[in-house]
This record gives structure tokens, C-alpha cells and sequence, in this order.
């Protein structure tokens, strides 16, 4: 596993925003954030509305996971604690009345047996399959990297689902990231990750404005941490090239759990998987601390080393995301903290986006157009037919000036 210069807590494995994969109840905050409910592909199966949340409890959420390494804590300091939000619960086995009238009380019994059976494997504490890295389809990249400027601009900034506050600071006298002449782009994070799995979303929406991926995969979250298996990229094997700034990713680790790291209590450290060049590697260990974001000490108990993290070319740093992996991972924590989630595939979250004035679209779309102000901002306001815009300046007075 790669080292920036700090020990990289465990995160969701890692830590941050809201839960973090094996941490006890007890030290699971109470205040952590309830993620709203999706529309379009994605819906309750009670039809009942989610609970919104409050300024206070987004600003826990935000805060993503602590980069972990060997022997990452149990208590992952980099998940971030809290309540996870109420969601669609595992539909219960039935028996029908129907059956047991046919063939009497020794069939009843046989399946009360069977149900007993079902019901205690699947709470054996049994994690779904990891889902390691394919190269995403032409049409789920086709998806995420074409989204409609019309879809965009009826999102807004999210709404109440997503916040900035928290998650960007400004250090005095930061210096310019720049390569060729370009602003960069830094990235660090890690596969096993769902705050950054939630993260890539508006991330990769937002970069497709100003350039073109290549080799984007598709992989989901740790299957041994909250949020299990969220429906994500991965930029390991990515490549970008834009005329306007360069995008310097960097993937931690994997999702596949280390040989001799699993235990009872989920995934303590991952397969290493890519290393930080020296300026990337400087930026997060000079920027991803309590200094700049206090909240995260809170709420993870850590005191550095969070991801993702963002430094945006020098102009400002950004630890979490802006919106909650619940959005796109339904559910709650069972007697495991994998347990209990449903990921909504990516075609699912991709059709969200058509309905982009509530619920995941919109949380996702309004983040995108955050990032993209802050791409704006780093790039000039080039090109400026995307950045001379109402919904472009109206965003940047939300990032820190």
C-alpha cells in the first residue's frame, strides 16, 4: 500500500461519512446523516419518504473515510460514523395459506423449518461478492460522461441533499498545482471506499465537460464494510486528457480484502493498488487534517489521512464527498455492517439523472455542477461555454473564496 506521508486509517475500511464498516455500535454516531430517497429507478419498497437531513448531519456525512493501511482498526476511523438512513428493508420469506391447507400440518411445519433455515443464513454474516474491475460498457459510459446540460441545469446545486459546508476549506498561501502549463486535478482515494465510490459520480459528470476518459472501470464498495458493494468507478486503469487541466488520480487500494485481513468484524486492510506521485502525495499530507477540517475528528476520531480527498489546482482542498452513499446504496446496517444494503446498479443511477429536480439525480447532478465550478475556477472560467453561466457563478460563491 502506498504511503503519502501519514498512516492512512481505515477507512469505510476507510472512514468518513457515515459509518464506517466494522465500527461498534457503540461508537456509531447517532446523528449520522438519513440519505433521501431516489427517484426514478429507485424506490422504496415501503413507498414511505425518507427523512431529509439536516445541515449539521451532512456535514458528518461529508466527511468520507480515512485511508487505511495494514492494520487498519477495527473501529475504522475512516467510515464516518453516524446513523445510516433508513431504507428498503430484505422482503420477508412467506409461506401461503393455500400450500399448507393442501398438504396439511407436516408440510406447515417443514416450511416453518425452511424459513428458520433461510432466516439464519442470511444473517450468518455472509458478504455479497466483491465486485472487482471490469471495463465499464460503451453505454454506462455513455451515461455518466454525456448527461444533458438541460438535466444538469434543472438539478440545481442538489438541494438539501447536498452541501459544501465542511467539505472545502482554502489554506492561506496554497500554492499552484500545475502540469504543462495546466491546473491539476488531484485524487486520492481507494476502491474498498463508498464515500469515494459516491464521490466518482459528479466526478467523472463534471471532468467529462472539459475532456474525455478512457478505460474507465466499473467495480462496486467493499463487500465487507457499510454501504457493501456501492455501484461505482474506479480510475485505476483511467486515463484522461482535456486542453484545460490534468487529472491526477491516485487508487490506494482495491476492494479485495489482503490474505489473513478478514475477521469478524469485516476487511482490516486491502490489496495495495497504486502509489502518489510527489505532488499529490504532499498535498494530502499537508492538507488532510484536522487544520483544515475539524469536523472529521468528530465524527471519526481520527486526526488526518481522510478520503477522498480533492486538492482543486491549488485554489482550495476538499476531504468527503457532498452527498451521502445512501443515495445510491439503499438500506441499513444489519448485525453485520455489510449487511442489510441494496446498491442500485449503474444503469439504475444513470436513469435517475432523468429525473433530476429530486431525490439521487438531483443530488448527484447538483454535486457534478459544484465540482464543475470549481473546475471553472481553477481553469479560468475556460471554456466559458460552460462556465459563463448563471448556475456557474451562483455555485462558485458556494466554495470558498
Amino acid at each position: 500500500m502506498a504511503s503519502s506521508g501519514s498512516t492512512r486509517k481505515s477507512g469505510s475500511g476507510n472512514r468518513r461519512p457515515p459509518g464506517t464498516g466494522n465500527r461498534s455500535a457503540a461508537t456509531r454516531r447517532s446523528g449520522a446523516p438519513a440519505a433521501a430517497k431516489p427517484t426514478g429507478a429507485a424506490k422504496e419498497e415501503n413507498g414511505s419518504a425518507p427523512e431529509r437531513l439536516s445541515s449539521e448531519e451532512r456535514a458528518r456525512e461529508r466527511l468520507g473515510q480515512q485511508r487505511g493501511g495494514s492494520k487498519r482498526p477495527q473501529s475504522r476511523g475512516g467510515s464516518r460514523p453516524g446513523k445510516i438512513d433508513p431504507r428498503k428493508r430484505r422482503p420477508q420469506q412467506r409461506s401461503t395459506g393455500k400450500t399448507a391447507g393442501i398438504f396439511g400440518g407436516a408440510f406447515v411445519a417443514l416450511a416453518v423449518i425452511i424459513i428458520i433455515l433461510i432466516s439464519t443464513l442470511s444473517s450468518s454474516g455472509t458478504a455479497s461478492k466483491t465486485i472487482t474491475f471490469q471495463l465499464a460498457t460503451p453505454a454506462i459510459v455513455s451515461g455518466v460522461t454525456h448527461v444533458p446540460a438541460s438535466e444538469l441545469a434543472a438539478a440545481g446545486l442538489g438541494g438539501s441533499q447536498v452541501s459544501v459546508a465542511g467539505a472545502f476549506a482554502k489554506p492561506p498561501g496554497q500554492a499552484a498545482i500545475t502540469e504543462d502549463g495546466k491546473p491539476v486535478l488531484v485524487y486520492e482515494g481507494a476502491e474498498y471506499c463508498p464515500f469515494c465510490g459516491a464521490a466518482r459520480w459528479p466526478l467523472v459528470i463534471a471532468l467529462s465537460r472539459f475532456g474525455t476518459f478512457s478505460g474507465l472501470g466499473t467495480i462496486g464498495s467493499s463487500a465487507y464494510d457499510v454501504y457493501a458493494s456501492t455501484h461505482t468507478f474506479s480510475f485505476a486503469r483511467a486515463h484522461y486528457t482535456s486542453p484545460y487541466l490534468v487529472f491526477l488520480p491516485t487508487e490506494f487500494e482495491s476492494n479485495v480484502c489482503a490474505p489473513g485481513a478478514l475477521v469478524s468484524t469485516g476487511c482490516e486492510d486491502y490489496v495495495a493498488l497504486q502509489s502518489p506521485d510527489k505532488k499529490a502525495s504532499a498535498a494530502f499530507t499537508k492538507y488532510d487534517t484536522a487544520k483544515y477540517f475539524p469536523a472529521a475528528v468528530e465524527s471519526s476520531g481520527g486526526t488526518s489521512g481522510w478520503i477522498p480527498f480533492f486538492d482543486w489546482g491549488g485554489k482550495f482542498v476538499e476531504s468527503g464527498g457532498l452527498y451521502s452513499p445512501g443515495l445510491i446504496t439503499l438500506g441499513s446496517e444489519g448485525s453485520k455492517p455489510w449487511l442489510g444494503w441494496h446498491p442500485l446498479t449503474w444503469s439504475e443511477i444513470i436513469k435517475t439523472f432523468t429525473v433530476p429536480t429530486s431525490g439521487t439525480g438531483q443530488a448527484i447532478l447538483g454535486a457534478a455542477n459544484y465540482y464543475t465550478a470549481a473546475i471553472c475556477d481553477i481553469t479560468n472560467n475556460k471554456p466559458a461555454s460552460i462556465c459563463n453561466t448563471a448556475l456557474m457563478r451562483q455555485a462558485e460563491k458556494g466554495l470558498p473564496s
